[in-house]
């Protein structure tokens, strides 16, 4: 009998652990970049340049988007609401203010959520829905203090949870279980 029991507790906390989803996901791919302007002459620094730099977790390397830029990325799968974008920002925080406005999409049509600033590494923000995509526009002050507007070090959301069918089986394994023990017991 305490097999039974044994049994059917670790199939329920199979099933459990097989359906959780991890906690957040971040950018796995560049949609499109529009690089803007900068008040620096030269333009942006080569390793600012590379949109991929948006990709994956926190790293420390980041994407520059530049005044009136725009990067688009996806996360290779669905995700909701909240969401979190890292910004870089090197130095006074307060001499060198950084906006952009951050859309939610869905085959290329987004809906506004929300605005962010550098005042703070990471902003959050959240949204009604499902979607794939996010596309940050920089909206940053063009003055001298502000050279290449937005910088993106990654950005993160919650994964829409995706049914797992052996979580089901398990999940079927173990009220069997509890049946069983139910039987013996009577």
């Amino acid at each position: 009998m305490n097999i039974v029991k044994s049994l059917a507790l670790a199939a329920v906390l199979a099933a459990s652990a097989a359906t959780a989803q991890a906690s957040v996901i971040y950018a796995t791919a560049v949609d499109s970049f529009t690089q803007g302007g900068t008040t620096v002459s030269g333009g942006i620094k080569p390793d600012r340049s590379n949109p991929n730099n948006a990709l994956g977790a926190p790293d420390g390397k980041f994407v520059s988007i530049g005044l009136g830029g725009q990067l688009v990325v996806s996360f290779g799968s669905l995700f909701k609401t909240p969401g979190a974008i890292w910004e870089i920002t090197f130095g006074n925080r307060d001499n060198h203010v950084e906006k952009a406005d951050i859309y939610a999409g869905i085959g290329n049509v987004f809906t506004y959520v929300g605005s962010v600033v550098n005042s703070v590494n990471m902003n959050t923000f959240s949204f009604a829905g499902v979607f794939s995509q996010i596309k940050v526009v920089d909206t940053s002050p063009s003055n001298v203090t502000n050279r290449d507007g937005f910088d993106v070090d990654a950005i993160s959301v919650v994964p829409v949870p995706v049914p797992v069918p052996a979580a089901g089986l398990l999940l079927l394994s173990a009220v069997g279980a509890f049946g069983m023990l139910r039987r013996r017991m009577a």
